[in-house]
């Protein structure tokens, strides 16, 4: 007997619907803002993510999985996709930017699977590409509150923590103050900060979920005092283009997001833990959302032009639907059940009533096949009791001689005896049966 590997999960329909319906949501608010879906490998070269995300940071130190494949190459299960996406932008020519790019599918990260949490997760996320202006900050967050409002996911269950990394000249100011504040306190912090602390990896410290660094972390440095004019006015912008888009948030200096290629702006969309509904060490506030600005990851990762300065956002799924009103996803629909007359007993009708229900397919209806071996009872019974028809046509040799069914409405136990030419007019004019909805391109 197998078992599934740790950290992943089986979906069955009822799970599977609730996934394709924030796909669909995110789908449907990309296109509103002028997003188009695109799609990159599960693979990549493990060096992608070691030069975008940081060689120390916690997703390739100790969550990707990566392996050498048969051909001697570094590769990984992509445990992100930002660093896909300029990765596959960077070898093209001629793009007209903006690039306006969203995207969904699995990521991969070796962690302790908790609630809302898995080794193979589903992550939904924008990139907006070429767009340097700080409103665009702001319509990407609006964007994010728009997503989350159409999972009815109310704004006053979440907030928007925000806070400016400013540019590379601001954070190295910043950076020797906070190594300097964190060494004074250094048998304070947890052992993980502290070989952060080695490493000189001192701002993954105020990223950090234990109780003791956070409370260490209250009274550090704060980056937003070292911000250099320019990066102040640009956070400026868009704490102005926040208020002005009346768009909630709270600025939180200890706002880091742990990787290495943000820079200005960055974000996260935060609820209570489900777990407490309160906010305490062993529970902190649970991103469901995030992202930021990612100035120049495009030129790191081989785009020749102008720097290209980028912006985007990624929720995993599975944290999503912690929250997510799931009356919004519509019902699974019922389908059209196929019986025969147990009299009739003859391939030839068994035939029939598989072309009939290729005629309804044809047309949009979900439409299934009774098991035509058991007793006509038995298969009315099975419609009824499995797949709650709310139709059911029934086949024989005397409705076959005259190219017709019977149709039995099962909410009002009524029977029509239908020509096939009119059948679908007929199920048009009976309550509870409803045609599959039409694929919808975006």
């Amino acid at each position: 007997m197998y078992t599934r590997i740790k950290g992943t999960v089986d979906l069955f329909p009822r799970e599977k619907r609730l996934y394709n319906y924030v796909n669909e949501v995110g789908r449907r608010v990309a296109a509103l803002y002028g997003f188009r879906e695109m799609s990159t490998p599960i693979i990549e070269n493990t060096e992608l993510f070691q030069r975008s995300v940081g060689g120390d940071s916690d997703i390739v130190s100790k969550e990707m999985y990566a392996f050498v494949d048969q051909g001697g190459g570094n590769t990984c299960l992509r445990p992100e996709n930002t660093a896909g996406v300029v990765r596959a932008i960077a070898r093209e020519n001629n793009l007209a930017f903006p690039l306006r790019y969203f995207y969904t599918g699995p990521m991969f990260r070796y962690e302790r699977p908790q609630r809302g949490r898995q080794r193979q997760f589903e992550q939904l996320g924008v990139e907006l590409l070429g767009d340097s202006d700080p409103r665009s900050d702001v319509d990407l967050i609006d964007m994010a509150g728009e997503f989350l409002k159409q999972l009815n996911i109310a704004n006053d269950k979440y907030t928007i923590k925000i806070n400016s990394l400013g540019d590379s000249n601001s954070r190295k100011q910043y950076l020797e103050q906070l190594r300097a504040y964190f060494n004074q306190r250094r048998t304070s912090l947890s052992a993980d900060s502290q070989a952060r602390l080695d490493k000189g990896n001192v701002l993954r410290i105020l990223d950090s979920k234990s109780g003791a660094d956070r409370q260490v972390s209250q009274d550090a440095p704060k980056l937003v005092d070292h911000l250099n004019q320019d990066s102040m006015s640009r956070f400026q912008s868009v704490l102005k283009g926040l208020d002005r888009m009346d768009i909630r948030y709270e600025l939180d200096h200890n706002l880091v997001r742990g990787l290495d290629y943000y820079s200005h702006t960055i974000f996260e969309v935060v609820v209570n833990s489900p777990d407490s509904g309160v906010e305490s060490d062993k529970s902190p506030p649970l991103a469901i959302l995030g992202g930021g600005r990612y100035d120049g990851l495009a030129n790191e990762l081989g785009y020749k032009g102008k720097p290209l300065p980028s912006i985007g956002w990624a929720c995993g799924i599975e944290r999503i639907l912690l929250f997510m009103d799931e009356g919004l996803v519509p019902k699974e629909p019922l389908p059209i059940v196929i019986c025969t007359f147990e009299s009739s007993g003859s391939p030839e009708i068994e035939w029939r009533a598989r072309e009939v229900a290729k005629k309804l397919r044809n047309e949009g209806y979900y439409t299934v096949v009774s098991d035509l071996s058991l007793s006509t009872s038995k298969q009315i019974r099975a419609a009824n009791q499995r797949y709650m028809a709310p139709i059911v046509i029934v086949i024989g040799e005397e409705e076959a001689a005259i190219n017709s069914v019977q149709v039995k409405h099962m909410p009002t136990e009524t029977r029509q005896t239908v020509h096939l030419d009119d059948l679908s007019r007929h199920l048009s004019g009976l309550g509870g049966v409803t045609s599959l909805p039409q694929i919808t391109m975006y």
